[in-house]
């Protein structure tokens, strides 16, 4: 009977842990150990557990699922739920004072006390106790200065923390070093500088840089449409970089993405990023291009070919450069006097040749006579064709009497609109 009577008087707690990702999951302060500190504090005090919440996500975000998730259990819970635990403030939230008065209350409105591992949050108090009289104002924490003394600094830490690390990384960045994942095409390769320092570098995949290779090549010649260099990449195998997907608490596996064939919207975001040629361009370099510690999978000549004068990146100075988005290329001329015969119908759809000089791999200019409207491509030699075009009319013979005619009605005609004027 006694032992009914004390399991009804006792109290039920959850324990909640929270790590700002999944590699700090995996240091010191895992979620594994904060749950451990919960368990033997709540048992400590004789409370009985009903669940344990673990939060791989950062405590500077306002929205956190995991918290959400919290709040709905103790609503549905058959069991009342008296304590929510947590290690300490700064595991409970790092967005300063609003925040932590915030979510606390969110807690404490449904009848459940905030409490830390610490003991930094104290049992509230009732001002009116001896009267028998209680009101919301009345109702206070005799450790609530240090409270919210505790989640400043736990504010503050954040700040320094960040302020040390992605100060760093920024500071790498510029120097020409890798920080974060590498782009495709490339593998990350650890060194050791002269200072014998570690640092990150990346070096062509062996599996996936030929394909970025010939997007450039293929759009620097200028003989193909984007969507047959699409085509002809596709061909070769390419795909996507894959990728594991993970739900919103960062740390359960759902699925993979990625692995799809590439487009020409991929295609052209592709060749406008300046760390195939081996330069880092962002906002950590003011995005100004910043030559990397390795070398690129293209050379700037040919990127700049490929991005055909829109994109370029322009040498300055001794090691200097300047990348040049969204130039405004020279108007092309519809009657190019450099092609002369554009006139002329292209055999397969009948309709008039285009005329460019698209550049070779040596950077050659190779001036052709093309169409592509919805067929495979059909290309003639510029002097090819107007050797013979010329060769036609030099062959022409006029009957006799017609270039006097001819004469005549080219006067009359010009004699009329000099009489209107």
């Amino acid at each position: 009977m006694r032992s009914m009577l004390n399991n009804l008087d006792r109290k039920n707690c959850i324990i909640h842990a929270r790590v700002s990702s999944s590699k700090q999951a995996q240091d010191g302060d895992s979620l594994e150990g904060q749950i451990k500190i919960g368990e033997r504090f709540a048992e400590s005090r004789g409370w009985n557990v009903l669940a344990k919440f673990e939060e791989p996500f950062s405590g500077r975000k306002t929205n956190r699922p995991k918290f959400l998730e919290i709040i709905e259990f103790i609503k549905k819970s058959k069991e009342p739920v008296h304590y929510y635990i947590c290690k300490s403030i700064d595991r409970f939230t790092r967005l300063g004072v609003p925040e932590y008065l915030y979510l606390k209350e969110e807690i404490e409105k449904l009848g459940v006390e905030v409490i830390d591992s610490y003991g930094v949050i104290q049992p509230k108090r009732n001002t009116l106790e001896s009267l028998g009289v209680k009101y919301p104002w009345s109702m206070y924490s005799p450790s609530e200065g240090s409270q919210l003394l505790e989640a400043t600094r736990a504010r503050q830490e954040v700040t320094d923390i960040l302020t040390r690390t992605i100060g760093a990384e920024i500071a790498l960045v510029r120097q020409g070093y890798v920080v974060r994942r590498v782009a495709d095409g490339y593998l990350p390769e650890k060194i050791m500088t002269t200072e014998g320092k570690k640092r990150y570098v990346a070096v062509p995949d062996p599996q996936r840089a030929e394909f970025y290779i010939e997007m450039f090549r293929l759009r620097a010649a200028g003989t193909l449409t984007d969507e047959e260099i699409v085509e002809r990449i596709n061909a070769m195998g390419f795909r996507t970089r894959e990728f594991i997907r993970r739900g919103k608490d960062k740390m359960r596996i759902i699925g993979k993405a990625g692995a799809n064939r590439l487009t020409v919207k991929i295609l052209q975001r592709t060749i406008t990023r300046p760390i195939y040629a081996g330069f880092m361009c962002e906002l950590w370099t003011d995005y100004k291009p910043v030559k990397a510690q390795f070398e690129g999978l293209v050379s700037i000549d040919l990127f700049n070919q490929a991005n055909r004068g829109k994109n370029i990146i322009k040498k300055i100075g001794p090691n200097q450069f300047e990348y040049l988005t969204n130039q405004k290329l020279p108007k092309r001329l519809k009657n190019n006097p450099l092609y002369p015969f554009k006139f002329i119908l292209c055999p397969v759809c009948k309709k008039p040749f285009l005329g460019s000089a698209p550049t070779s791999r040596a950077g050659t200019r190779h001036p052709l006579y093309h169409c592509a409207r919805g067929h495979k491509q059909y290309t003639l030699k510029k002097e090819v064709l107007d050797e013979a075009v010329e060769k036609l009319i030099k062959n022409i013979k006029f009957a006799p009497g017609y270039l006097n005619a001819m004469k005549a009605t080219f006067f009359k005609n010009t004699t009329k609109e000099s009489k209107r004027y």
